[in-house]
């Protein structure tokens, strides 16, 4: 928590400082540590923002992307279709309200809009950066990209199994389908195998019916 607070402090200071600023870090805290958040939560952010560490210095607007970050899963309804477009909505109210630039706060709305991952083309290279951050957990080692399913399966606790896995499987197999799964070579050359590797066996255990997708412990 005390590194998340003073990335938050670095940035405010970096964006000229707001009285407001607190409070808004309260909200995030309070959002990503809200009941059910098994996976998108503070450990989410945390990882994020390490893996966006790696490649700060080739991010052009640095500041939007970290903003956008810390606000791309402040709205989180499991199976909602608009969670990305309404935490967009907040992002760019927030941003408003700490920079009272209007630039700033639309180029940090559409970066969390993007986060809905269903663009492949057409992505400047600081949404690329957000999104493969967002994503790296995909080529993490598989005890922490198992971790991290059965984090999205409790989220998920009210779909029977079979809803569930018909749904994971459809996500999952939409990434496998496509020609990389992350945009940036820099992702791509550190977790693009091993994600690839992840998501194959974890459609063979779906496949199977494997005791980790049976909800036991649910």
């Amino acid at each position: 928590m005390q590194q998340l607070r003073e990335r938050w402090q670095a940035l405010m200071e970096r964006l000229g400082g707001s009285p407001a600023a607190e409070g808004i870090f309260a909200v995030i805290v309070d959002s990503y540590s809200g009941y059910g958040r098994y996976y998108h939560n503070l450990n989410h952010l945390a990882n994020g923002f390490a893996e966006l560490a790696a490649v700060a210095g080739e991010l052009a607007d640095r500041e939007a992307v970290e903003f956008a970050l810390w606000f791309h899963d402040i709205v989180y309804v499991p199976g909602n279709k608009y969670n990305e477009v309404i935490s967009a909505a907040v992002a760019y109210t927030y941003a408003l309200e700490l920079t009272g630039c209007t630039v700033f706060a639309g180029k940090v709305r559409r970066l969390v809009e993007a986060t809905q991952h269903d663009a492949d083309a057409g992505l400047d290279a600081d949404t690329q950066f957000l999104l493969d951050a967002d994503l790296a957990i995909l080529g993490y080692p598989w005890p922490q990209f198992a971790a991290y399913s059965d984090g999205i399966r409790r989220e998920f606790f009210f779909l029977s199994d079979n809803a569930y896995r018909a749904g994971r499987r459809a996500v999952l197999q939409k990434f496998l389908n496509r020609p990389y799964i992350y945009h940036t070579e820099f992702f791509r050359a550190k977790y693009e195998n091993c994600a690839r590797a992840n998501i194959a066996r974890l459609l063979a255990d779906i496949t199977s019916l494997s005791p980790f997708f049976r909800g036991e412990g649910e």
